[in-house]
């Protein structure tokens, strides 16, 4: 072959190379959406936990992408899921959600959720949607929370898969809420708690109110009352309740995986937020802007594989980007996309806090950046920046020290 030419094959082949290297171009036909409640990203085993806690998702996206550094909106669900489902802090009443666009574009739509706060403002998450399942309003614990299992958001996601038409595209949004406490697993995934002391239940707000110092202190700054074994056997709970939600999830990728769904699909999964799990001597969410609260875990697979050019990408993702990287990728980016949204697949390689402009109702984490770079010997603390938004409008930095033990 002359020099500077390529043969017919040897073009392909470097055309091939030049679209893996790119991530994924095809666009998706069907989207799944998976939030589960109260996950934090340093107990998912893909992000480096000591503990076997997410065994199907890291089988489900070894071949997808995942994000190490996504932080959710906020650290409650009503505010986290309202934006994400919009991907903008902007979550007017008359602002579009992802459901509405997709519908709008022939999908059919439909949502399985657990999650009793969504009765507070059901119009905000259950619009653009054919079906939105959740539970009953008598489906509630001793607490007056969901007490709709993982099994059974499962069940339902996978009967509505067998009941929507096969020739137009879905969009398939399902919220699990097991990880939230009271931590309850099923005797079967109890085996992290296996030799604890402890005489705890799983029933952490309970005792917390029952035994906090004087009826104005807030409960979840009540945690002197558990010993360290007390706190650890309440972790192995909740570690409990991420591998069972982990098994029921699993279920559904199965059936995705069953009826040729995921070889064509965008899956998308993440967390509203995290929990701060005794540290400090605090419980609960709603509370601060630190990581246990804010970090949450990102996954993201299309048409079965990654959606960049890598299986893990270290760029500053946010829940915000979930809808401008859907619409992205089916064709029709997001019209007017704010500011602190992003494309996935366009993630800069280091972290500029944005500045928007306009105002908004309540106070809001946005991206963050870290001071250090995260190359801190262990022991030692790194200075994490957060953009944040007060109920009058304006702007400013916040820094919050990690301690890196």
């Amino acid at each position: 072959m002359a020099p500077g030419r390529l043969g017919f094959h040897e073009g392909i082949f470097l055309l091939l190379l030049a679209v893996a290297g790119a991530g994924c171009s095809r666009p998706a036909e069907d989207v799944v959406l998976i939030t589960i409640d109260t996950l934090r990203a340093d107990h998912v085993s893909s992000y480096g936990y000591s503990r076997a806690t997410t065994p199907e998702l890291d089988r489900f996206f070894a071949s997808g992408t995942v994000f190490e550094n996504a932080i959710s909106s906020a650290p409650c669900t009503l505010p986290a899921v309202k934006q994400l489902l919009r991907g903008s802090f902007e979550a007017h009443a008359e602002s579009q959600t992802l459901a509405e666009r997709l519908h709008q574009r022939g999908f059919v739509t439909g949502a399985v959720v657990s999650q009793h706060q969504f009765y507070k403002q059901p119009d905000a998450y259950r619009r653009g949607f054919d079906r939105f399942d959740i539970q009953s309003l008598d489906e509630v614990d001793q607490h007056g929370m969901t007490a709709r299992t993982a099994r059974e958001v499962s069940n339902r996601a996978i009967a509505w898969l067998d009941e929507i038409p096969s020739n137009r595209p879905f969009f398939l949004w399902l919220h699990y809420f097991d990880p939230h406490d009271p931590y309850e697993p099923p005797a079967k995934y109890r085996g992290f708690d296996a030799g604890s002391v402890s005489a705890r239940s799983g029933d952490r707000r309970t005792d917390l109110e029952q035994e906090k110092r004087s009826t104005t202190e807030r409960a979840r700054d009540a945690g002197y009352i558990f010993t360290p074994k007390d706190v650890q056997h309440l972790i192995n709970l909740y570690d409990g309740e991420i591998l069972y939600t982990d098994s029921e999830i699993g279920r559904v990728f199965a059936a995705l995986d069953a009826r040729g769904i995921t070889s064509h699909a965008l899956v998308v999964l993440t967390s509203d937020h995290g929990e701060r799990l005794g540290r400090g001597g605090h419980w609960d969410h709603c509370a601060s802007l630190g990581d246990e609260e804010l970090r949450v875990p990102l996954f993201v697979r299309v048409n079965g594989g990654p959606l960049t050019g890598r299986r893990r990408e270290t760029g500053q993702a946010s829940t915000l980007d979930v809808v401008s990287t859907v619409l992205a990728l089916l064709g029709t980016p997001q019209e007017a996309a704010p500011a602190v949204a992003r494309d996935l697949r366009k993630l800069p390689p280091t972290v500029v806090p944005p500045w928007p402009s306009g105002t908004g109702a309540g106070r809001r984490a946005m991206r963050t950046g870290s001071s250090s770079q995260d190359r801190e010997a262990p022991g030692q603390s790194s200075t994490r920046w957060r953009a944040i938004r007060s109920r009058s409008g304006t702007w400013r930095v916040a820094a919050t020290r990690r301690n890196r033990t």
